[in-house]
């Protein structure tokens, strides 16, 4: 009995049949012009930015605010 999503092959296959499918499938990728690389580039980097600074100010925000609490119940620093 075939095992379930195999494709019908057993064993472990020929490199070579791998390496020569592979190429296959490279061939039908519709790969991105240099315009479209350079914009989504450019969008990943504003997002990751973005976030960053996001992120950021929330850190900052609670890294006070524990800080104004701490202050209050200790009474004063170590």
């Amino acid at each position: 009995m075939p095992l379930a999503g195999a494709g019908g092959r057993r064993g472990r296959g020929n490199p070579l049949d791998f390496v020569r499918d592979v190429r296959s499938e490279l061939r039908k990728v519709a790969w991105p012009s240099q315009r479209e690389t350079i914009n989504l580039t450019a969008v990943v980097l504003a997002f990751s930015i973005a976030v960053g600074l996001f992120l950021g100010g929330i850190d900052f925000v609670f890294q006070e605010l524990f800080r104004w609490l701490l202050g209050l119940q200790g009474g004063g620093g170590l």
